[in-house]
Parts: structure tokens; sequence; C-alpha cells
């Protein structure tokens, strides 16, 4: 809503090393009329968030907290949670020395 850059149109700070990011952040404008008409300021905050999904590097999503939270409870109920080797390793350590 500032102009600055936002999402995909934010340098990777990490490959661009000489070029200013313009980057923006996060703002809550709770009178949005006092810096643009009611429609303007609708239109922007859609734009904002139909582009952060896919404004990550390399093509990877940006996900908001809760995106998945349906999908991934489905699935540990079907598949069971994952649970990466080098833990369960470590918890089949102690479980055997704790003879459980």
């Amino acid at each position: 809503m500032s102009g600055t850059a936002f999402g995909g149109s934010v340098i990777d700070h990490r490959v661009e090393l000489d070029s200013p990011t313009n980057t923006d952040q996060s703002i809550f404008v709770l009178r949005p009329d006092l810096i643009m008409s009611e429609s303007e300021s609708f239109e922007s905050v859609d734009d904002h968030l139909d582009e952060l999904p896919r404004s990550g590097p390399d093509g990877v999503d940006v996900r908001l907290p809760g995106d998945r939270v349906g999908q991934v409870e489905a699935d540990n109920i079907a598949k069971g949670v994952p649970v990466p080797s080098p833990l369960l390793g470590q918890l089949n350590g102690i479980a055997s020395r704790l003879h459980v």
C-alpha cells in the first residue's frame, strides 16, 4: 500500500548484494480512508493477499498460519505423524534403555 516492493517484487538480498531491497513491512491500517479511497484499499489488500502465496524464493509457496492445517491433520490421521529417521532412532534408543 505504500508503493514499496512487496512479495515477488522484493529482490533476493542474498544474490543482489549491491541493490537496495526497497522492501515493505506488513502494516495494518485501521483507517485506510485516510490514505486512499475505500475501493482502492480493498483492491490493494486483495492484490497483496493474492500475491503473497506465490512470493517465496525459487517458486516456493509462502504459507500463512493455518493454510494447510486441515490437510496436514487428515494426512497425520491417515498415515501417522511423520518422524525424521534420526529422531526415531534416538527415541527407540531411549525406549530400549528404559525397557518400554
